[in-house]
């Protein structure tokens, strides 16, 4: 005779549960056997509508912080944050992944943050004071919010303070607020 063990998860606790064997030839399952997931849970994750959520890879305790607490915003306001690559990655090189996540997702999402700091020496403009130091943002920031505004999505551009203003992060080039 076979034995079965019905498991189940339970999302409160965040906890497996087993139940008691029963036996395969009488077809019997324990009422306890079937997953207690409420069913606006479900309901929740079935209508979640992808984003892509663009930031650098290398943060700070304090940048890690904020975006896990706007990935949370994100999620109770029934969006999908979608990463490369820690919720999807693709066998392509990257620009073909950042491409492939552009053309299915319904909007962006960009989160430009400190990485390097440049203390400028020399400019190419001839008797030109070299800019002030300043924080640089990564160089993907810049490509994947210009793919998804050829694209047509709705993006949400977020800036840490002191970052550099060059290029899509200009507030003179681009037709919206960004958010610092």
């Amino acid at each position: 005779m076979i034995k079965k063990h019905y498991s189940y998860y339970n999302p409160q606790d965040g906890k497996y549960y087993v139940d008691k064997p029963c036996s395969l030839r009488d077809n019997k399952v324990s009422p306890s056997a079937s997953p207690k997931i409420p069913l606006k849970n479900t309901a929740d994750r079935a209508f979640k509508i992808p984003v892509f959520l663009s930031h650098p890879s290398m943060l700070n305790t304090t940048q890690t912080r904020f975006l896990n607490r706007l990935i949370d915003e994100i999620e109770r306001a029934l969006l999908f944050p979608r990463t490369l690559p820690d919720t999807e990655q693709y066998p392509n090189k990257t620009i073909t992944s950042v491409r492939r996540m552009i053309l299915s997702s319904y909007g962006l999402i960009a989160v430009n943050m400190q990485q390097v700091f440049a203390n400028y020496t020399m400019t190419n403009i001839p008797g030109g004071t070299p800019p002030p130091p300043s924080w640089e943002g990564a160089p993907f920031l810049q490509i994947e919010p210009s793919m998804g505004y050829q694209r047509g999505l709705p993006l949400l551009l977020i800036k840490e303070s002191g970052v550099n203003s060059i290029g899509v992060w200009n507030p003179s080039v681009v037709p919206f607020f960004i958010i610092e």
